[in-house]
């Protein structure tokens, strides 16, 4: 007990080095709990015998190699030849050997990619509901959603982490056990297979509060027809929103704005992408500079595929640090919350301009 007790202080290498040793250090060597840092790479079936291994019974992570599913003919050794050797019977083996390990929360190479829709929903589930962070793409059916979806909702999963890029069921999920399951996560990416009727139930369940979600992002997402308030008022319960590919009605940025320069909003961090400085024509031009002062750059456009800010060459990042410390350069003086904001928004046109103009150069965001 002593020896494993020391053992645990040895980096990886040393580890590795020391149960070469002797069978005496061998065997102490095999204790499972020294080795819970390894990721098990799986490139086959044949691979299926590594977690068997007593050392290997409380891993964290496993690998699934890589499944090219089309011929190639680029490299000899496997030119005229099928790239994937997994077979659906592999899979499903894959799932049950898995179902033995406990600590198992993290499964990363091709299996998000793979279609999965052959395995049985159960078996699935009892992989799925352990994992931190979960990838949906077309891999999987309805029912095996119903099922996943269900559970996070009722907190029978781990996931802190959902990716819904495209759900093969797009329609019909429902939009009340969408909302309930998707707000349940912390951090969550919305592509354009989730459809106008769960994006609306998802905005309700977030502005009824007591959820989990802190991030959210919107890739391609049907959110034009949703009413301005709502979409206001959800999108302030969160910590971080970024939009990419969405469009998002200048009346709907009003909304959010107004909401997110005041002390009740719970907003952090806001980018809002393919957005022109002309599309915030249409309302208060000081409300979006306080929502500048607040969250640097909050709005880009992407050029020929590539995501730039618009006339900026600072990431957000690199604008907060430099806000930061011009503001702790000027000391109180030049320290702003929200509490200026209402200050703020009763001078005239006038005195607002002259306080803003202020501002920004303290800030350095003009």
């Amino acid at each position: 007990e002593m020896m494993v007790k020391i053992f645990h202080y040895l980096p990886p290498q040393d580890l590795k080095s020391v149960v070469l040793v002797c069978k005496e250090w061998r065997d102490m060597g095999e204790d499972p709990t020294l080795w819970t840092w390894s990721v098990v790479s799986l490139n086959s079936r044949e691979d299926f015998h590594k977690l068997g291994f007593r050392r290997l019974q409380l891993v964290e992570e496993i690998e699934v190699g890589f499944c090219d599913l089309f011929w190639s003919s680029s490299i000899p050794e496997t030119r005229g030849k099928h790239g994937c050797h997994w077979q659906q019977q592999d899979w499903v083996e894959l799932f049950q050997v898995i179902q033995r390990l406990p600590t198992l929360n993290t499964i990363s190479g091709e299996i998000c990619t793979t279609d999965l829709s052959f395995i049985e929903p159960e078996l699935l589930l009892s992989v799925f509901q352990r994992q931190e962070e979960l990838d949906f793409h077309e891999q999987l059916s309805h029912q095996q959603v119903e099922h996943i979806f269900s559970a996070i909702a009722e907190n029978r999963c781990n996931a802190k982490i959902l990716h819904l890029g495209r759900i093969r069921p797009k329609s019909t999920l429902s939009p009340q056990l969408f909302a309930s399951a998707v707000s349940n996560v912390e951090e969550v990416m919305c592509g354009g297979n989730v459809t106008h009727e769960q994006m609306e139930a998802l905005f309700l369940t977030i502005v009824e509060g007591g959820r989990r979600m802190r991030k959210l992002e919107l890739i391609s997402c049907d959110t034009h027809d949703i009413q301005p308030g709502l979409i206001g008022a959800a999108l302030n319960r969160l910590e971080e929103v970024r939009t990419a590919n969405t469009w998002v009605k200048p009346e709907q940025v009003k909304a959010i704005l107004e909401l997110a320069v005041k002390d009740e909003s719970e907003l952090k961090r806001l980018r809002l992408g393919d957005m022109w400085w002309s599309e915030f024509h249409g309302f208060a031009s000081q409300l979006v500079m306080l929502a500048k002062i607040k969250f640097g750059k909050f709005y880009y456009y992407d050029t020929d595929g590539f995501t730039t800010p618009d006339d900026d060459s600072l990431s957000l990042e690199d604008e907060s640090h430099e806000y930061q410390d011009d503001a702790s350069e000027e000391g109180d003086e030049g320290s702003i919350n929200s509490d200026n904001f209402d200050e703020l928004a009763e001078y005239g046109d006038q005195g607002f301009d002259e306080e803003v103009m202020r501002l920004m150069n303290i800030f350095n965001v003009v």
